[in-house]
């Protein structure tokens, strides 16, 4: 269950910076002026890694084990339904 959520997780920051790549290479390309692409370009990209920091912070200090620990309460024996 524990590298499931991990595994889970991890496709999860891959499709977000997936994503990222996404929305800079569209910024870079089709920006108006060269100033508003670079300013654009450091306020993403900051707040990208603000983000992603915060967003890993908090799911380092999750405890995975006593998260999960109703999981295994449930009945689910064929002649519970």
């Amino acid at each position: 269950m524990n590298l499931a959520f991990i595994a889970f997780y991890l496709i999860f920051l891959l499709g977000c910076f997936v994503a990222s790549i996404f929305i800079i290479y569209h910024i870079t390309r089709y920006s108006i002026n060269k100033k508003s692409s670079t300013i654009m370009l450091i306020l993403f990209v900051s707040v990208l890694v603000i983000l992603f920091l915060i967003n890993f912070s908090i799911f380092i200090n999750i405890d995975i084990i006593n998260a999960f620990n109703f999981v295994s309460t449930f009945n689910l024996d064929s002649s519970s339904f």
